[in-house]
């Protein structure tokens, strides 16, 4: 794993100056590279590379970057791993005749970019990767990202400079830098506790969309193209004439090939075990294909309400792997929470971003690769609000607009008269999503943190609307189908790509293999959810590794003792953080003091609006020191 940067000066500057630039931007992002880093300058062109490399297969000088082709003719910097670089290989040498120097993924991924294009290329990939491909033939660049958006890549044109990156605080080295909040992106930040592709926190800084490449030619011709689309995962034909065990049988040898093909590495690798269905069964194809005991990884909490490491412990010990847990307490919080907004560069409300960054940090001290389980939720439906929201369907779709919108102003007169606290808020959030025009905006207010941003932000936007789904589908495959091209990249990858590379770690997730997803997308919704049970086909092929009573155990997912710890051991720190805010400019501050006294003193549950602002203050207090 790696990390990569640079820009391009569509008018020419000082060679001398942009050498030092380009080595400063590169500095920037050396915990995602430690191992060596390498910088090119276009002789001609304002066209600077830089990248930070964690040497992870070929471990040898034939893996360094920037890389050159055997022509001479193409460059590339790369993030990220192809799994299928072997088959690939062979397929290049018996038709272009080439010789390969090493046995790295980049130099096949290079070679095939030049031979074979661009798209073609990206299309023939199994892989994480976000690059960056400058062609001499074709004088124009290329950057590009991975299918589902497992690595990152920034890029923006800022005062007639292109500037790209794996992570923002590399393009915050450059002097073309302008780093101007991006209103639109804190009013979905505010709904969604991240901020989805392909907006940024700043102004003309963009996410490259997952499934995209763009050719840049010169500042007139950024030409964006879509390689894979989401939208085309719906289409495909359901396979509906096989039986149940067919289908099991099916998923469980695609998963084992997606997890065999992610643990070839030339360095000691392990894997993140939680306990649940989906880190279990990545373990367990883990220990099946191993000759050695699988070190493992969990964490904890002192507090038993939050505490699933026996659970993580119990499997371990079914599958015999070599396995380490740690139980995190408030201390372990409050002496990593102050290293968050560097390590995330932009604003996420994920509280789970604690227990992950832990995890990786316990991982580090033994392996340099951790496979992880995430995915498994949006592909087999195994959130609870999937339930939720598949009844709030079927009790209105039924209804007209004007009375779904009547019954909500009698909800909300309701709470303001007869409920207190956690029911009155209960009551407000099924009101919101009553007066809300069709399913996916339903589903917006069921999953947002913040029902209503104007009350927070002094320059509200218009709010966030969620990417529009394809026809045809469930209200199961709806919410799948948004939280897969939005709450996944955007949270979930995000969250373990900067938790992992904060230690230097690669964290590899087979079950968003791309052939697993268009696999998860052609079975029927009834191998998904069977007879009330979620996750039901991926149960059964973990059923195959571990005893039922382990498999079919209540979902407890990656919550953390946020409420307790707001009231105890980060309450001196939130406090200090509303109350000496300095960006009235942007927040209603006397609102949030209201909001944070509330939450103190009485039983009001705004533990998840406050710590979306919490993270958001601490961010922006963090970077206007180190700007």
């Amino acid at each position: 794993m790696c990390g990569l940067t640079g820009f391009w000066h569509f008018t020419k500057p000082n060679n001398k100056q942009a050498m030092q630039t380009l080595a400063a931007m590169t500095a920037a992002i050396e915990h995602r590279g430690p191992d060596s880093h390498g910088h090119w300058l276009h002789p001609k062109h304002g066209l600077g590379l830089g990248h930070r490399r964690l040497a992870i297969v070929d471990l040898s000088q034939h893996g360094h970057q920037p890389m050159w082709s055997q022509s001479g003719q193409s460059t590339l910097i790369y993030n990220g791993e192809i799994y299928n670089a072997n088959t690939l290989r062979k397929q290049l040498a018996q038709t272009f005749k080439l010789k390969f120097k090493g046995h790295s993924d980049t130099e096949v991924l290079l070679e095939a970019l030049e031979h074979w294009g661009v798209e073609k290329t990206l299309k023939a990939t199994n892989g994480m990767f976000a690059l960056a491909f400058w062609s001499e033939a074709n004088q124009t660049l290329t950057l590009a990202r991975d299918r589902i958006g497992i690595k990152p890549l920034y890029w923006g044109v800022q005062n007639g400079t292109l500037l790209f990156g794996s992570q923002l605080k590399s393009l915050r080295k450059h002097l073309s830098w302008q780093g101007n909040l991006n209103p639109e992106a804190l009013q979905a930040y505010f709904q969604l506790g991240y901020i989805p592709s392909p907006m940024s926190i700043f102004q003309n800084i963009h996410k490259c969309t997952p499934g995209h490449f763009i050719t840049i030619a010169s500042q007139e011709r950024i030409e964006p193209k879509c390689y894979w689309s989401p939208h085309d995962l719906p289409q495909q034909a359901t396979l509906k004439e096989q039986r149940p065990e067919q289908h099991v049988k099916a998923l469980d040898t695609l998963l084992t090939e997606a997890v065999g093909a992610r643990m070839i590495a030339d360095v000691p690798l392990g894997a993140f075990l939680s306990g649940g269905i989906d880190s279990s069964t990545v373990t367990a194809l883990m220990q099946k294909q191993s000759t050695q005991k699988v070190k493992t990884f969990s964490i904890g909490f002192d507090i038993p309400k939050y505490n699933e490491a026996q659970h993580a412990k119990a499997v371990a010990e079914h599958l015999k792997t070599d396995h380490h847990e740690w139980i995190v307490s408030a201390k372990d919080a409050i002496n990593l929470i102050p290293k968050l907004p560097e390590w995330f560069d932009e604003p996420l409300a994920d509280p789970s971003q604690i227990p992950t960054a832990l995890v990786c940090k316990m991982a580090r001290e033994q392996v340099t690769v951790a496979l992880s389980g995430d995915g498994g939720d949006e592909l087999f439906a195994g959130y609870s609000r999937y339930a939720m929201g598949a009844k709030i369907h079927g009790y209105t779709h039924w209804m007209p607009y004007t009375l779904r919108q009547g019954l909500a102003k009698k909800l909300l007169s309701l709470s303001s008269s007869k409920w207190q606290g956690a029911k009155m808020q209960k009551i407000q959030r099924l009101a919101q999503i009553l007066a809300s025009k069709d399913f996916s905006a339903q589903y917006l207010s069921l999953i947002s943190s913040w029902q209503q941003p104007q009350n927070i932000l002094a320059q509200p936007t218009a709010p966030f609307q969620l990417p529009q789904h394809p026809d045809k589908l469930s209200a199961t495959e709806i919410m799948q189908w948004i939280d897969t091209v939005t709450y996944l990249p955007d949270d979930i990858l995000c969250k373990v790509d900067r938790a992992s590379m904060a230690f230097g770690l690669e964290a590899r997730v087979p079950l968003l293999d791309h052939r697993v997803i268009e696999c998860a997308w052609q079975l029927p919704e009834n191998i998904k959810i069977r007879q009330g049970k979620c996750k039901w086909v991926l149960k059964q092929v973990l059923k195959k590794y571990l005893p039922e009573t382990m498999v079919e155990r209540p979902k407890m997912g990656f919550g953390i003792p946020l409420d307790h710890w707001l009231k105890g051991a980060l309450k001196d720190w939130g406090q200090s953080l509303v109350q000496n805010s300095k960006h009235g400019e942007w927040f209603h501050m006397k609102h949030a003091e209201h909001l944070w006294d509330q939450y103190q003193t009485n039983d009001q549950q705004y533990h998840r609006q406050l710590w979306t602002l919490l993270v958001l203050l601490a961010w922006l207090e963090h970077w206007d020191k180190t700007s």
